[in-house]
């Protein structure tokens, strides 16, 4: 029996993830240059990319679904997904536990000190997951299984 050879399949689904895990990274930037431009004083929204999960989440998904398929990068996208979704879910329930979403205890002390790194965490992993996007998509090293 003949062996029938697929033609290579275009990755889009992982070009999407990489494009939507961008947008909030660019609009966090693009903002923050043009207030820091106007202002004088450097200013940029680093909770934008929390804000905007929504686009990211459905990004870093898609970029997992590619690695998997491409049978490359698939260990360090999902690391990089759990961290994410750890981090912001840690971040987020840290800050109405402790009253700081409310604002019933001012933002100061241990638990302040917690969410703002869980958020810088959560930021990194935002960066972190285009990068590997980037680096799969043009060929990055395939895993062995």
């Amino acid at each position: 029996m003949k062996k029938i050879c697929r033609a290579k399949r275009h990755p889009v689904i992982g070009i999407i993830g990489v494009i939507l895990c961008l947008i909030p990274l660019l609009l966090m930037l693009g903002t923050g240059s043009v207030a820091s431009i106007m202002t004088g004083r450097l200013l940029i929204d680093y909770l934008l990319p929390a804000e905007l999960f929504y686009l990211i989440l459905p990004g870093m998904v898609m970029m997992v679904y590619e690695a998997f398929r491409q049978k490359r990068c698939r260990r360090l996208l999902l690391v990089i997904l759990v961290m994410a979704i750890v981090a912001l879910a840690g971040c987020q329930l840290t800050a109405v536990w402790t009253g700081l979403a409310t604002g019933q205890h001012p933002a100061e002390g241990a638990a302040w000190y917690l969410v703002i790194i869980l958020l810088a965490v959560y930021d990194f992993a935002a960066v972190a997951a285009p990068a590997a996007g980037i680096y799969m998509l043009i060929g990055g090293r395939k895993d062995s299984q």
